[in-house]
């Protein structure tokens, strides 16, 4: 019994040598408990950990006829961040921060008794969607939405009374943690731009562009305009071809005395008549083709330059035709623009060219080696809200974009999905020389910020980290495409 009661001691004292923290590393090899001892392990509660959405703390007592000392804790590494445990004595504490998520998340607690590992699943609550905002809206209207078929027209409607905007309906491509769809969602009109907090999602389409059919509409589209990011409530009705909105929101529920409005197509003209569609990503409005406009927004004339004469013009702003070709459909490909035309005063004139609203050329930034995808830029924006290696999701569907070599860029990526329908112009490399590169295989854009830079996608020879077949770089001595984005001041 002496010998017995002395292994035991010398066990207790390893034991607390070895022992560790709630985050350690599990033991390597296994620890016997002793001869004759069998280690019995209850946890109260056995399954789950229920939180709220709300930051707190959750106890778990652990039974053992082990010694406290024995007992360790760890829970899902990637979740450590909102997810923490710790152990004083046999209670186990575990403590979340608050879920600004509006869908729940759940982790795995483990706890290990010498060589016995028992689990217990975290589970914390989704945020929840307190109200619908008081919108300065007057009455209620009763809207029929678009058919799937007249979004080609524009991939935004908009819903006018008088000139008091009242919603935006917008097929649009929705990504989040819980979703990668296109869907229609509408969004009441705030001053010249509409409330993206609060969309109403009317309904989603399948991969083949049908109306889902399941109970799953109805949702909510509500994204964050500083991360340009969504969070999205999944719905539990049918599709809706009708909807009302007033000053509490909307609804597809029937409302009395609903005035009827009717939605017509948003699209934008600059000051030489040209119209063009748009389409919105994330938190963006953006042109849905390319510029084509011959003037400034204050009326100076923009040469339109043909290729024979496109060394005459280094000095001065100039547009010429796309693909090197004056028979190109320039509806379909825009003009390609020298540097000229986006640097110094001419950039904010450029911007003014589209006479619907407010705009600019798109702004950039970044570098091939530490990525594109962030929040600082329009361009940049739009990478990070569609995820890494998403090219394809801008780029138009039916030609010939090259494959993106050392780059990485899988043309059978190129599905359109966001509308955004970038068509692969070419540019003039070098003016100077006229040599057009990339018609029909490549894009090349400027960005705003006077610094004649941009990118090319498509592009075989280089990428960003974090954007195969984009790469960055200065178009000072080339004529490129240009994309506006629409300035929102709500925000």
């Amino acid at each position: 019994m002496k010998i017995r009661n002395i292994y035991l001691q010398l066990l207790y004292l390893i034991t607390l040598l070895v022992a560790f923290s709630g985050c350690d590393d599990y033991y390597s090899v296994d620890v016997h408990p002793g001869p004759g001892i069998t280690p019995v392990v209850t946890l109260s509660p056995e399954e789950q950990l229920l939180f709220t959405a709300q930051e707190s703390t959750l106890t778990l007592e652990v039974l053992s006829n082990m010694p406290d000392s024995t007992i360790s804790v760890a829970v899902t590494s990637e979740d450590d961040s909102w997810c923490k445990a710790e152990v004083d004595g046999n209670i186990v504490s575990v403590t979340v921060s608050e879920n600004p998520q509006y869908i729940s998340r759940s982790s795995i607690l483990t706890v290990k008794v010498f060589s016995v590992t028992k689990t217990v699943e975290i589970v914390q609550e989704a945020k929840e969607f307190v109200t619908e905002p008081i919108y300065p809206i007057t009455k209620t209207y009763k809207i029929t939405l678009p058919e799937i078929a007249d979004f080609e027209k524009s991939k935004i409607y908009k819903v006018m009374d008088g000139e008091q905007k009242i919603a935006e309906i917008c097929l649009e491509y929705l990504v989040s943690g819980n979703i990668a769809s296109r869907a229609v969602v509408v969004y009441a009109g705030v001053g010249s731009a509409a409330d993206y907090e609060n969309g109403y999602v009317a309904y989603l389409l399948d991969s083949n562009g049908n109306i889902s059919s399941a109970a799953e509409n109805g949702g909510k589209a509500i994204f964050n305009y500083e991360e340009n990011s969504l969070q999205y409530i999944e719905g539990e009705s049918m599709a809706a071809s009708v909807v009302y909105l007033s000053s509490y929101g909307i609804t597809s529920e029937e409302q009395s005395d609903a005035v009827t409005v009717v939605a017509e197509p948003y699209t934008v003209k600059d000051i030489c008549g040209n119209e063009y569609p748009v389409v919105k990503i994330g938190t963006e409005v953006w042109l849905g083709t390319n510029l084509r406009t011959v003037k400034f927004g204050d009326g100076t004339e923009i040469p339109l330059v043909d290729a024979s004469s496109v060394g005459n013009y280094a000095n001065v702003p100039f547009a010429t035709w796309p693909k090197g070709d004056s028979s190109a459909d320039v509806a379909e490909y825009g003009l390609l623009y020298n540097a000229k035309v986006v640097m110094g005063n001419n950039e904010a004139l450029i911007g003014s060219s589209i006479v619907d609203g407010s705009w600019r050329v798109a702004t950039g930034g970044g570098s091939n080696d530490a990525g594109i995808a962030s929040t600082a830029t329009d361009w940049q924006r739009l990478f990070k809200y569609l995820g890494n290696d998403q090219l394809g999701a801008i780029l138009a569907t039916g030609y010939n974009w090259s494959n993106g070599g050392a780059g990485g860029f899988d043309i059978n990526t190129v599905s359109n999905i966001t509308g955004l329908g970038i068509t692969p112009a070419g540019e003039y490399y070098s003016c100077a020389s006229g040599f057009v590169l990339g018609a029909d295989q490549q894009a090349f854009m400027f960005c705003g910020g006077g610094a004649a830079n941009g990118y090319n996608f498509a592009e075989v020879d280089g990428k960003a980290s974090d954007q195969a077949g984009v790469r960055v770089w200065t178009h000072a001595n080339d004529a490129c495409s240009i994309r506006m984005v629409r300035v929102d001041n709500i925000h």
